[in-house]
């Protein structure tokens, strides 16, 4: 895991704009696949950068996951490993 910026740092104001520049950990991906979670009342929410590969592997195989949301859960780093883009279009 690594430290972006520290959970504590107070939000930043500029101009009458509020930034809260709270971080949380990244996780890092050492390349390896993991498993989508199941959807809990139609959301799928991923929170590894596995699931995200699993996804990705996924979608680009056919699975379009009509009628499911999937919204990400958590900070993913995929600096370091090739990436292929989640769909085709």
């Amino acid at each position: 895991m690594t430290e972006i910026i520290s959970k504590t740092t107070p939000p930043l104001r500029v101009d009458g704009f509020t930034f809260d520049l709270q971080r949380f950990d990244a996780d890092t991906w050492d390349g390896t696949v993991g498993t989508v979670p199941d959807a809990v009342e139609g959301v799928i929410t991923i929170t590894t950068a596995e699931q995200l590969a699993d996804l990705a592997v996924a979608v680009n195989s056919g699975n379009d996951y009509s009628g499911v949301t999937i919204t990400l859960g958590a900070n993913i780093d995929l600096s370091g490993h090739n990436w292929t883009p989640i769909g085709k279009d």
